[in-house]
């Protein structure tokens, strides 16, 4: 005869089995000693992977939205990258236009996503030894600094205008640029471009640097975020199973036993790797462990050794493995998007005999 009980938690079911067992061992004629098989399963309970978890450290959600930092770095841009034919020396300031590209800094794993808008900061400081904006003469220039994508797309932009802006030398000003909505591909790029029309006489030193700084509190907004997850490895938080109220009369009746892994994955990308028994004492238990985008049940059989080793011992259950993107190892993540696990252990126990 062969029963199943319903789940129920390991110290519950096992008591149970205790007892039945105790019944059986106390009839009076052997022969008349019922013999059936009852299943059991005990739940180790639930553990999920988030989004987050398969984004660099940096990378912050609040359960709909990604922020991406924009780290704080410093671009050292010369005279001469804006203006290669401006002479060394003291004489009348020429003209230039010219636009310099400078990549910012970001989680290297981000490549791409739906930006739903942002902050860029940046400071400018320079020694040119005169003023671009307001160079002296009849004409007034004009900095323009744009962020972009690596396709150039264009996500917002300022503009320091000599109208209303001085910029002598050895000054710093603070601008920043919001940042508009709109599917970016790759990296980011700032774009600076200095107008500056002819002037007065000044000193010009053609390796004289502009200092364009990114600060603090810069960021991107968006709604998913596309992962370069190639080499990423990622590991479930353990789940604890407690085996301690199981006696060795309960011990020698079972016949056999399994994990099963339940598995929800909304996550655009796939696990491989291995599931990890951990007892008490004893050696790690290992299973290979493949786990696809969807709803998925796994079985892991264990031998009747395996089972004799993890019995009457508070047992460690974890899932770890290397995230498998798609051809080109990049992978969308939304905000909302996670991979649930359940894991259960299936005894069957043997009543009798």
């Amino acid at each position: 005869m062969k029963t199943k009980a319903p789940p129920q938690d390991g110290r519950s079911y096992l008591k149970a089995v205790t007892a039945a067992l105790l019944m059986i061992s106390g009839c009076a004629i052997p022969t008349d000693t019922p013999n059936w098989d009852t299943e059991w399963t005990a739940s180790a309970g639930n553990v999920g992977i988030t989004a987050a978890d398969v984004l660099p450290d940096d990378v912050n959600t609040d359960g709909s939205t990604f922020r991406v930092p924009i780290f704080p770095s410093t671009a050292s841009l010369r005279l001469s990258d804006f203006c290669p034919s401006c002479p060394s020396g003291t004489g009348p300031k020429p003209a230039f236009d010219e636009t310099v590209e400078v990549d910012p800094s970001t989680p290297v794993d981000i490549v791409g996503g739906a930006l739903l808008g942002g902050l860029a900061r940046f400071r400018l400081s320079h020694s040119w030894g005169f003023d671009p904006l307001r160079p002296g003469g009849s004409e007034l220039g004009v900095i323009t600094i744009e962020v972009t994508d690596e396709m150039g797309t264009p996500f917002g932009s300022t503009t320091l205008d000599g109208a209303e802006t001085d910029f002598p030398s050895g000054s710093g000003l603070e601008v920043s640029v919001n940042l508009d909505a709109g599917e970016f591909q790759g990296g980011g790029v700032i774009r600076v471009r200095v107008v500056s029309p002819a002037g007065a006489d000044a000193t010009v030193d053609p390796a004289a640097e502009l200092s364009v700084a990114v600060l603090l509190g810069s960021f991107l907004r968006a709604s998913s975020l596309d992962v370069s997850v190639g080499d990423d490895d990622v590991e479930s938080d353990p789940l604890q199973l407690d085996l301690t109220d199981i006696d060795s009369e309960v011990e020698s009746h079972v016949r056999r036993g399994a994990l099963i892994l339940f598995t929800n994955n909304t996550l655009d990308l796939g696990i491989g790797g291995a599931l990890d028994v951990q007892p008490g004492q004893g050696s790690v238990i290992s299973r290979a462990l493949a786990i696809p985008k969807g709803e998925e049940q796994q079985r892991f059989d264990l031998s009747l050794e395996e089972i004799q080793s993890i019995l009457g011992q508070v047992v460690d259950l974890r899932a770890r493995g290397r995230v498998l993107g798609g051809e080109d190892g990049v992978v969308r993540v939304q905000p909302q998007d996670r991979l649930d696990l359940r894991l259960d252990l299936e005894l069957t126990v043997r009543i009798g005999g």
